[in-house]
């Protein structure tokens, strides 16, 4: 009789080494899953830094349009005070020397007002980009809050298996030591 107890307490200590090994592993997925989550959030903060950056790119080169539509008012601005001076010229070379003074600010105009379009185009092409990017970003945040909900409720699942396991392991180890 004192065999059969001393198997059927071998039989518990099995038992309880098999409980052991799932609370270890429980335990361990509960240290793996905050990692997870940091992951997750990570990656999705590195998508808004770029989507940040994106936007950033949008303002300098609205700002450098900006300030190019400025150039070409000041140009504008110097062509009609160069042709005002046109009529006070008393010699035929300083009128010459006066049309390709404004025909060199013309070219100059012309110039800025190349750098203005190529800026709107710059402008459109990031403005598309950004929403683009904006649209996938949202994508990305619902799909970093589902997973990081699913994790969450997993690592509750896992607390409660831990729970559970607790109290199977001390209930059996209370009929060991009777």
């Amino acid at each position: 009789m004192a065999q059969a107890s001393i198997r059927d307490q071998m039989k518990k200590l099995v038992e309880i080494q098999k409980i052991d090994g799932e609370f270890y592993e429980c335990k361990r997925d509960i240290q793996e899953k905050p990692k997870k989550i940091d992951d997750l959030k990570q990656a999705f903060e590195e998508k808004k830094t770029r989507f940040h950056g994106l936007e950033e790119q949008l303002k300098a080169k609205q700002l450098a349009r900006k300030e190019r539509e400025g150039d070409l008012q000041a140009k504008d601005g110097e062509i009609v005070k160069v042709n005002a001076h046109l009529s006070q010229l008393k010699t035929n070379k300083e009128y010459k020397s006066k049309l390709t003074e404004i025909e060199s600010l013309k070219a100059d105009k012309s110039i800025i007002e190349e750098k203005i379009l190529i800026l709107y185009d710059e402008t459109d092409v990031l403005s598309a980009s950004i929403q683009k990017e904006k649209e996938m970003l949202a994508q990305e945040e619902k799909k970093f809050l589902a997973e990081k909900s699913k994790i969450e409720d997993e690592i509750k699942e896992i607390d409660d298996k831990v729970k559970v396991l607790e109290s199977k392991r001390q209930q059996m180890a209370k009929d060991i030591d009777s």
